[in-house]
């Protein structure tokens, strides 16, 4: 695209400029998918500007995570088109997260239970796989970053909460910034419109040199406060985000969360 390569400040471009060459891969009829090269910040910013009706007309594959979540969610959400997180152009595309990538992207016959790796290229997913509210439920997959899912919620590009099924990931947060990002989204009623919660990787930042003697809440322990808020069925240990064993998975897609089995399964697109 013409504005590949460009800066601007720490963005990769003028919003303008990104969003034009988005919206020319939307218009191509060669280019048949749009795989981001890496995340960072600044997708938000381009979200008024993307052709939704365009995309409409003409879809194709759109795929990555971290900042591209909240594209993957205006897209669908103003469309009806399922997008997918899953790999960006950096990954190598090896291992059970090539395989997961082809399997939902060119094999959608084999798509059934997201599964776990059985090799592992990195560490397992934190946290481990976890029953925090039992039960099981049908509905909409909708989430990813949740970064970028809390500040896009309750605006006309952020995802339909009602009835859907939420899944949430994100790197290097503490405990008290992952706090705060799902009490705002409880605060503004998106929790409770919610059928169930699937929670993928958290990965923590790395330790301070300087060790923090005041009282803490463990990740898992930030969870758990979830069902104080709503009773849906809630699971943790998915492995999405931020980690090379990772799943690709359809937003917008009808799935089944089976929290006491610990489970996410696609029914239909």
């Amino acid at each position: 695209m013409p504005n590949a390569g460009n800066q601007w400040g720490y963005l990769a471009g003028t919003d303008m400029e990104r969003a034009s060459d988005f919206n020319e891969a939307i218009r191509d009829p060669e280019i048949k998918g749009i795989i981001a090269l890496r995340g960072g910040y600044g997708s938000m910013r381009i979200l008024p500007a993307l052709h939704y009706d365009l995309f409409q007309k003409n879809p194709k594959v759109v795929m990555g995570y971290s900042d591209i979540t909240a594209i993957l969610n205006a897209l669908t959400r103003r469309t009806g088109v399922i997008t997918f997180h899953g790999p960006i152009a950096e990954a190598t595309f090896e291992g059970f997260e090539g395989e997961q990538m082809r399997r939902a992207l060119f094999e959608k016959e084999n798509l059934d239970t997201f599964p776990e790796p059985s090799v592992l290229r990195g560490s397992p997913v934190f946290p481990s796989a976890r029953t925090i509210v039992s039960g099981n439920a049908t509905g909409r997959l909708i989430g990813g970053n949740l970064s970028l899912i809390e500040p896009c919620a309750n605006t006309q590009y952020g995802p339909e909460f009602k009835d859907a099924i939420l899944f949430i990931e994100d790197i290097a947060e503490a405990p008290y910034r992952v706090d705060r990002m799902l009490t705002s989204l409880w605060l503004r009623g998106c929790l409770s419109e919610l059928k169930g919660i699937v929670i993928g990787d958290f990965r923590l930042p790395k330790p301070d040199s300087t060790p923090d003697e005041r009282p803490d809440f463990s990740m898992e322990e930030v969870f758990d406060h979830l069902s104080s808020w709503i009773q849906v069925p809630i699971f943790s240990g998915l492995y999405a985000g931020h980690i090379p064993d990772k799943l690709t998975l359809p937003i917008g897609a009808e799935v089944e969360i089976d929290a006491d089995a610990k489970t996410l399964r696609f029914i239909s697109a």
